[in-house]
């Protein structure tokens, strides 16, 4: 049984940890509510790129290490945490490359970026915390997993707990709104309140499964058992589909489109729970015959899986070429076969049980580390990876030219397919040079050049626009941004003349008309922009009106646009100001129909 450290100790490890919770709450809030009103949008948004892998991964490094790492480790574990965040989130934003034709807009982190890079550190994390408490390179096996399962507790618990936390606030919210209580209302799910609150419910968290150590190690047993039952029916069922292929071929998987998919992520549940079932390798004779038959046998199926899967890859890339997916899924067949070699080699082993198994997890561990790197950075940039090949096919005529996907160059291989896509375009090879041209041209708004107010509807019927708002020289700004993308170029929007404030001069405002993108999933507008006369007589965007996310919220809107039946609502009461503080009106919403 482990030995509690005394209690002033823990209570000062949980002081360190609560202060980091909240710390990190009150910088999220920061960046989200006052740091564009300090740098501005566009500046902001480059900022919240960085700023959000830091405050979310970074903390976990004190948070997990307090108490179990010392004072310099943790500090020098922090401090390479967060340059190795910085390095990744600075590529990243490089390799998206300038808002153009409507693609890219400054800020704009990859999807794919902050759960790798958390998996990077957090696998890091369990490398580093048994070494530094042995002092010693290489650890008793048992300390990496012990380590690893804790704080995957501690974590999911964190969050779930933190999760809980928000619900409470948001219904006890909704309650007091309902006795007409705004003021206790909006306190409770002001961001003010709601991210330190949540740090703290983390952080919390974090703390008591960490004290409460008894407790954890039988919740860890539980799952011990949970995961033998389980890898006795997986093995079970995996083995009977390998014997199945025999029998009925293998055109059936392959028919699928999507097998390297389900055969890796096969793979990976196999590995997950012969890992819960081994546990730390001690006491293997405690184990039951049929668990230890069972985790053997499932070391000798990962083999075969992962060359399934890499078959599958194989036989997609021969005949569409690399695509980022593909890339990424070459890079977890490699990371597999590390497993699937050291779990074959421990399943055939006779003495001692799966041996071999924690000298494979270490290994395999600095290979997910290594292959998540060098997919996040220069290196093997599944978008740069993609692009080469997709241009060798095409030159080496491997492909003709309409078989060529030129979109997905321009819209899924970042900077290294548009650059690419600007150098076919002007190709001597005609056929290619117009699908290039073509695909460039295809953009979130249409085409980016074109004459100005084109492809503009005016609205209600019968309207015109104001004197002067067509003939004034219109600053281009980035698509993805501006809903008045026709004002410079031949993009469809529809613009409203309404007179919004009653003085009689009427406004314009500008909604954007997006048409699907193939394979996006579909795009549509979600704001407008407001346009006003100033006393100079130059028209100035004032504002923007925005709607809830939602296709068919879209739609409605913008046909009830065109067809005139848009009304201003005068406002209730008019904001305040008091020393050059804006108090600004929120109706109840009570009194919304009013």
């Amino acid at each position: 049984m482990e030995r509690p450290s005394p209690s002033p100790a823990r209570r000062r490890i949980g002081a360190v940890r609560l202060a980091i919770g909240c710390a990190q709450g009150l910088t999220l809030w920061f960046f989200f509510a006052k740091a564009e009103a300090i740098w501005g949008v566009g500046p902001h948004r480059e900022v919240m790129a960085y700023a959000l892998p830091l405050l979310l991964i970074a903390p976990l490094v004190p948070i997990l290490g307090v108490g179990r790492l010392r004072r310099g480790t943790v500090l020098a574990w922090l401090g390479a945490a967060c340059t190795l965040l910085v390095l990744l989130v600075a590529y990243d934003l490089w390799r998206a490359g300038p808002p153009a034709d409507g693609v890219a807009p400054d800020g704009e982190l990859g999807p794919l970026l902050i759960p790798a890079a958390f998996a990077v550190v957090y696998i890091l994390h369990h490398l580093i915390e048994p070494a530094d408490a042995a002092r010693r390179w290489r650890p008793p096996y048992a300390a990496y997993v012990g380590g690893a399962w804790r704080h995957a507790f501690q974590i999911g618990t964190g969050v779930g707990f933190a999760a809980a936390v928000w619900g409470v606030l948001g219904l006890s919210a909704a309650l007091f709104d309902a006795l007409r209580l705004a003021g206790v209302a909006e306190t409770l799910t002001a961001p003010v309140v709601v991210m330190p609150v949540l740090g703290l419910a983390f952080a919390g968290a974090v703390h008591a499964t960490d004290v409460r150590s008894g407790s954890l190690a039988a919740r860890l047993s539980v799952a011990t058992v949970l995961a033998a039952v389980l890898a006795v029916l997986a093995t079970g069922l995996l083995a009977a589909f390998l014997c199945a292929l025999p029998f009925t071929g293998l055109e059936p998987l392959w028919a699928t489109r999507h097998a390297a998919a389900l055969l890796l992520a096969s793979t990976a549940l196999l590995i997950l729970i012969v890992n819960a079932a081994y546990g730390d390798g001690t006491m293997p004779e405690a184990r039951s015959p049929l668990l230890r038959a069972t985790v053997r046998l499932a070391g000798l199926l990962l083999a075969p899986l992962v060359g399934l899967a890499l078959t599958a890859l194989t036989l997609r890339i021969a005949q569409h070429g690399l695509t980022p997916v593909r890339v990424w899924g070459l890079a977890a067949c490699a990371v597999a076969a590390v497993y699937a070699v050291g779990y074959a080699w421990a399943g055939l082993r006779a003495r001692p049980w799966m041996s071999a198994l924690g000298t494979t997890n270490l290994v395999g561990a600095v290979a997910t580390v290594l292959a998540l790197l060098l997919l996040l950075s220069p290196v093997a940039d599944p978008a740069r990876l993609s692009t080469a090949d997709q241009i060798a096919r095409l030159e080496s005529g491997r492909v003709a030219p309409e078989s060529v996907d030129f979109t997905a160059l321009r819209f899924r291989f970042a900077r290294y397919g548009r650059e690419a896509l600007a150098q076919l375009a002007a190709s001597g090879d005609a056929a290619v040079a117009d699908r290039a041209r073509e695909a460039r041209n295809r953009g979130i708004n249409l085409p980016p050049g074109g004459r100005p107010f084109a492809g503009a509807t005016i609205a209600p019927p019968g309207a015109s626009l104001p004197t002067g708002f067509r003939e004034q020289s219109w600053p281009r700004e980035p698509l993805a941004r501006e809903p008045a993308s026709c004002l410079y170029s031949a993009a469809r929007c529809i613009l409203l003349v309404i007179d919004l404030d009653g003085d009689g001069t009427p406004e314009v405002l500008a909604f954007r008309e997006l048409p699907d993108l193939p394979g996006s999933g579909g795009v549509f507008a979600t704001e407008a922009a407001v346009y006003r006369r100033d006393d100079r007589g130059v028209w100035r965007k004032a504002g923007t009106l925005s709607w809830p996310f939602g296709r068919a919220i879209a739609q409605s809107i913008l046909a009830g646009i065109r067809a005139g039946r848009a009304v201003p609502i005068p406002p209730g009461l008019p904001d305040l100001d008091v020393d050059g503080q804006r108090l600004r009106f929120a109706p109840d919403a009570n009194q919304s129909g009013r």
